[in-house]
């Protein structure tokens, strides 16, 4: 069936691309940032290092650890066909309302995700 492609089984939970899907409005404009799978969030994680030269977190602010962690997961996160046009890296974004935002709508999001997954709050089924 064409429409199981796009369907992930864990367990007997099942869940839909849409399902890990973040819209975040601002200002009127809809991003969209996707949760990120294991292997997406170890990646995420190596590029935090790279970012930090290899060197400890303890060794920089806490203001500029949070700020790398959040364009670093905001980068690698967002869906560009499901966000403004103008919107191409956070990297080149002078509006750090709109970081911030961003980041905390994925924050926001994991928690509940988290929690949905712990309590069975998926579909369940089986993928076939």
């Amino acid at each position: 069936m064409e429409e199981d492609k796009d369907l992930i089984q864990m367990g007997r939970m099942i869940l839909r691309q849409s399902d890990l899907e973040i819209p975040v409005t601002y200002k009127g404009e809809v991003f969209t940032l996707k949760y990120p799978s294991p292997s997406m969030s170890a990646a995420i994680e190596a590029e935090i290092a790279r970012r930090l030269g290899g060197y400890p977190r303890s060794s920089f602010a806490f203001d500029h650890i949070a700020h790398v962690e959040a364009c670093v997961i905001i980068d690698f996160t967002i869906i560009p066909s499901k966000s403004p046009k103008w919107f191409t890296s956070v990297w080149n974004c002078y509006d750090e309302s709109l970081i911030a935002e961003l980041y905390s709508g994925y924050h926001s999001f994991r928690q509940s995700f988290q929690e949905r997954i712990r309590s069975g709050g998926f579909e369940e089924g089986s993928k076939k």
